[in-house]
Parts: C-alpha cells; sequence; structure tokens
C-alpha cells in the first residue's frame, strides 16, 4: 500500500496480488506495535481492512504474509512485509454523476470505501420513500441498504426534493490496483471499481476453477447489461441493453450474469494477453459477440399505461442448448405493481427475460406469458436485429389463432384480465396477417331460424354489442365484455322474436356500430 494513500477511519488498507493465487494467505498485522485482528479476506488476491479496525489517523501500521498461499503454477508466495503511517488527513472523495429524480440508476463503488448507501451517500439525507432509497441484490431477492464496497452495484431512486441536479460525492480512496470480484451463481450487481477506467468489457477476464479466460465468448459469465428508463415517474418502465464499454452506463453499476461461482479480475492496465489468448489488437470501442447469419433478436414490451412495464428480449444465439442462455434479468424494486412478461418454460415471475435458443433457419417458436391486474396489455416490439431473410415473425394466441406479423416497430392489444399465454413464432412460411380494421356482419340475412353474427376487431377492444327492435327495446345481449382482435362469431336464434325489422347495435370502445336484420317467419 501507499502510505500516501491511506486514511482512517472510513477506507479500508488493501493488500493485491498482481496475479491469482490460490490458497488461503496467513497475515500478520500490527499496529502501533499491537496485534491487530479482524481482516477480512475479501478475494483470493485480495485482502481488506475494514473501516471496523482499530486504525486511527497517524497509526503505525504493519503488514506481514507469512505464507499459505501459490501462484496457478504451484509456486510459494515469498514472506512479505510492509510498514507505513495511516494518513493524518481527511479522506479523499469521489463525484458521480447527479441522479435524476422519479428513476431508478444503477450506480458502483469506484473507490475504497465499504459501508451502507446510507453511509456512503449520507449528503442526501435519510433515506424512506418520500426521500430516496437504495437496494442491493443477496443472490435472491432485493436487500435494503446493503452493505457495499469496492467494484459492488447497487440501485438508487429519489425524489426531486433530494436529487436537486448536482453531483453526488463518495467518500473513499481512488487506486489503480487490480481488482478481482467475486461472483456467485446466478445473477449479480456489480460496479465498476475503479475511477476513470479505460478499459473495455472485452478486457475484463474472469476467473474460474480450471484457469483464467475472457469474458467472451466461453466463459460461464454473460455480457455485462445496464438499465435505462425513459421517464421520471418511479413506474420502472425503462429496460435493459447490453453493455458496450465500461462507462456504457454513466452510473457505474451492471448486472451480469454466472452459470458458476468465479471472480471478475479488472486488471491494473490494459496489457499483454496471458499465453494462449487471442488478442484483439488494440482496445476496441465495442464489445459485442460475432454474430452468424441465423442469430438474430427481437424486443418486446408489455405495457397497460396504469402499471410498470414488462420487457422480454428473445431470439437465437449460435450453440445455446434447450434451457441454456435463459435467464431473468430482475428489474428495480418498483413503487408500483408492475406487468411481468415472462417464458412459461421457465416458470418465473420475473419481469425481464433473456430467453436465446439454437441458431437455426427452421420454425422456433416461444410461449409469452404475460401477467398483471389491467383488464388490456399492449404487447411493443422493437429492435429487430439481423432477421435472415425469408425467416417472419408472427404472434398468436393460446388457440393458435394469428393475431399479427411482428415486424418493424409495432404494438398489438390483447385482453389480459390477470394471466395470459401468448406465442411468437418465427417461421419461414410467410402467412396472411389479419386485415386491419373493423366490420360487423349478420350471416344469413334475412334470418328465418338461426344465424350468425360476424364482429372483426383489429385488436383487443371493450365491446358491447346487443339486438334492438324498432323502438330499441333491447331483444338479445350478444356480448359485453373484453374481447380480442381478430374475427369473433356469435351463434344467434330469433327465438320467440316476430317477423321484422331489427338491429345489431352496439359500441365497440367508444365507437358505436350497427347494422340491420330482417327477421322473416
Amino acid at each position: 500500500p501507499d502510505p500516501t494513500g491511506v486514511s482512517a477511519p472510513s477506507a479500508p488498507i488493501v493488500v493485491v496480488f498482481d496475479e491469482p493465487v490460490q490458497g488461503s494467505p496467513t497475515w500478520t498485522v500490527r499496529a502501533n506495535g499491537n496485534i491487530v485482528t479482524g481482516l477480512s479476506k475479501v478475494a483470493d488476491n485480495r485482502a481488506v481492512f475494514t473501516p471496523l479496525d482499530p486504525f486511527t489517523p497517524c497509526d503505525e501500521v504493519a503488514v506481514e504474509l507469512t505464507g499459505g498461499v501459490t501462484d496457478a503454477s504451484g509456486n510459494v508466495a515469498e514472506s512479505r512485509s510492509w510498514q507505513f503511517d495511516v494518513a493524518c488527513q481527511p479522506e479523499n472523495v469521489a463525484f458521480i454523476q447527479a441522479p435524476v429524480s422519479g428513476r431508478y440508476m444503477l450506480m458502483t463503488v469506484p473507490v475504497y470505501a465499504t459501508g451502507k448507501p446510507s453511509e456512503l451517500l449520507s449528503e442526501l439525507g435519510p433515506t424512506g420513500e418520500s426521500t430516496w432509497r437504495a437496494f442491493g441484490w443477496n443472490g435472491s431477492a432485493y436487500e435494503e441498504d446493503p452493505d457495499v464496497g469496492p467494484g459492488d452495484g447497487f440501485w438508487i431512486a429519489g425524489t426531486s426534493d433530494v436529487f436537486d441536479g448536482g453531483a453526488l460525492s463518495l467518500d473513499g480512496v481512488p487506486h489503480g490496483d487490480a481488482m478481482r470480484i467475486p461472483l456467485d451463481a446466478g445473477w449479480n450487481l456489480i460496479g465498476v471499481p475503479k475511477l476513470g477506467q479505460t478499459m473495455n468489457w472485452n478486457d475484463v477476464l474472469v476467473i474460474t476453477a480450471t484457469g483464467v479466460e475472457p469474458l467472451w465468448p466461453d466463459s460461464p459469465v454473460s455480457a455485462p447489461v445496464y438499465y435505462s428508463d425513459p421517464t421520471s415517474d418511479f413506474v420502472n418502465n425503462g429496460g435493459y441493453t447490453t453493455a458496450t464499454r465500461l462507462n456504457s452506463n454513466a452510473y457505474g453499476g451492471y448486472w451480469i450474469h454466472a452459470d458458476e461461482a468465479c471472480e471478475l479480475l479488472f486488471a491494473e492496465e490494459v496489457g499483454p494477453r496471458p499465453a494462449g489468448f487471442a488478442t484483439r489488437g488494440d482496445v476496441s470501442t465495442d464489445w459485442a459477440p460475432a454474430t452468424s447469419a441465423s442469430e438474430w433478436t427481437v424486443e418486446l414490451r408489455a405495457s397497460s399505461g396504469v402499471q410498470g412495464d414488462g420487457g422480454i428480449l428473445i431470439g437465437t444465439r449460435k450453440g445455446a442448448l434447450p434451457g441454456a442462455d435463459r435467464t431473468d434479468v430482475p428489474k428495480p424494486p418498483v413503487f408500483q405493481q408492475a406487468l411481468s412478461l415472462t417464458t412459461s418454460v421457465l416458470g418465473s415471475a420475473d419481469p425481464y427475460l433473456v430467453s436465446f435458443q439454437a441458431a437455426t433457419d427452421a420454425e422456433l417458436e416461444w410461449t409469452l406469458r404475460a401477467e398483471g391486474d389491467t383488464e388490456f396489455v399492449d404487447l411493443h416490439w422493437s429492435e429487430i436485429r439481423d432477421l435472415p431473410d425469408g425467416l417472419q415473425l408472427y404472434l398468436f394466441d393460446e388457440n393458435d389463432r394469428l393475431l399479427a406479423e411482428v415486424s418493424g416497430e409495432g404494438s398489438y392489444r390483447v385482453v389480459l384480465g390477470g394471466s395470459r399465454e401468448l406465442v411468437l413464432r418465427a417461421t419461414p412460411i410467410e402467412l396472411d396477417a389479419p386485415t386491419p380494421g373493423m366490420a360487423l356482419r349478420v350471416q344469413p340475412n334475412p334470418v328465418r331460424d338461426a344465424s350468425q353474427l360476424f364482429l372483426q376487431l383489429d385488436h383487443a377492444k371493450k365491446v358491447s354489442l346487443r339486438i334492438v327492435d324498432v323502438s330499441g327495446r333491447t331483444v338479445s345481449v350478444i356480448h359485453e365484455g373484453a374481447l380480442d382482435g381478430g374475427e369473433h362469431i356469435f351463434d344467434w336464434e330469433p327465438g320467440a322474436s316476430g317477423s321484422g325489422v331489427y338491429f345489431l347495435r352496439g359500441f365497440v370502445d367508444s365507437e358505436a356500430i350497427h347494422t340491420k336484420i330482417l327477421i322473416i317467419k
């Protein structure tokens, strides 16, 4: 450690190896000659004395590594010792981009500092639903105001009374050390661990039980994603974007998924790859996997106008196996109940899903399940990328009735009523999509014993439909309630109604419709 860059009690003292190590290091630590306990081993190559340790400004500190670790080749580490004085000056302060009220932002801790967000961002005042809140992820659920440290990610959201447009200050010690961030199997909230980091994601390495490898293409770690919300309404109607650079998210926080427990290695600087690694030349500005002609994606969203949106990203990826590359990206905790849009094969209720199947030019389909406390749901689609020529996307209902062609950027409304299953199908077969518009007809007409009433809707609407006589008296109620788009057929018998002129009359949303019926007996 640099004697001039250590402060206490709010910043930890960190010892970092310059390469991956194995084993459990043993340490002897003294402050003013007295042995100190409470060393926290964060990762195999990083040890941290937390702010809770009994260090005070101007202390003389001695740290000695007495053994217990080897490098990847089995070489035993030599005993090493360091001596330094704890700085007598206040801690350094880092500045974070100004947050926006009404939105959730994924944040990071880019300096040596540990504590709860309410402590690290104490300038914002007390936390609460009327001021601001912070959430971390414990591997299975959100935890409010968690303990965080360098390289951790967490959400914050606040009101305009708290977020006044100014940048935030974060007490901590900037550094340029290599950092290893441990990942649990599943989703992890992480953050860029250094200020001014210039590396790209393709320069971050993954350390597994079998060695070190690049993040892409074959590591057990997915591409990082970050969240953006176009509105400041706390409704949580944003979505996720794959990160291309370490600073893709201005606030530095990311979700990343690991198939197994491992670590991310942020090197001190961009340098040569380990032996056997393919190089990419100069540092590129973009991070993206190579795609083939049959790899494609489409983004779908479910919205109702009264709840937070649910979203799903689906498509194909070369080599994806059944059940693989299907992982739920949790959205921020919401102040209002949100819709969800998932694939039922997972049995998951998380409101955002990434679902890839193996790349192929044959027919594929995804069963989508929308859930929410609303009568209708609008399915929006956009960002259809790299769909091969000759392959079309169509939306079907649970009875295999074609609802709409999914192309370009568009939307389609369906009746939800709590929950609904739909099917998105990719097929090389070109189908005739339903004709847009509305139509009403009776067949046969004139009516003798029975007839059928046909109603064509361009998408889901509220429908009131009844048969009345010339005086306006209701003879039969045909339908009251919501109907999906497409053609609907109702069987009707005149019964005791006498010969004469009648009308099929009603409303579709607020639009009046009617047609004449002649009964002949």
